[in-house]
């Protein structure tokens, strides 16, 4: 009998040692799991905020053009306005007053807000 209770010994002492080294695994995968989640969280975050400052940039940059652009077809406008009212329009022009406009104020505002881009998009998009 004594060769049996020093072979139950030994497998009492072999589980509680392997119980030992799957507790210390686990342990130390929950610790691993944590650290590479918390670097996840991190590079996340940057990457948002350099995210974030790109579109801002791209945004800024698109505004600029949109801005030279409405800028260039004005002055093509008020170009083509000159040359369709002749050499005469610089002579007749009164200041205040565009000559194929109306005087009446709110006739003026009508007009002005017809040739809006603001109110021509609207126009548009609601169709």
């Amino acid at each position: 009998m004594g060769h049996l209770a020093e072979d139950m010994t030994r497998l009492r002492e072999e589980i509680v040692s392997l119980h030992h080294g799957r507790q210390a695994f686990l342990q130390n995968v929950e610790r691993n799991v944590a650290a590479l989640r918390a670097g996840f969280r991190t590079e996340h975050l940057a990457m948002a905020r350099a995210g974030k400052t790109e579109r801002m940039a791209a945004v800024s940059n698109l505004k600029r053009a949109v801005a030279t652009l409405r800028s260039g077809f004005a002055d093509d406008l008020r170009g083509a306005e000159r040359a369709w009212a002749g050499s005469s329009f610089a002579s007749r022009a009164v200041p205040g007053r565009h000559p194929n406009r109306p005087t009446n104020p709110e006739h003026r505002a009508r007009d002005e807000e017809a040739r809006s881009p603001r109110m021509n998009y609207k126009r548009h998009a609601t169709r």
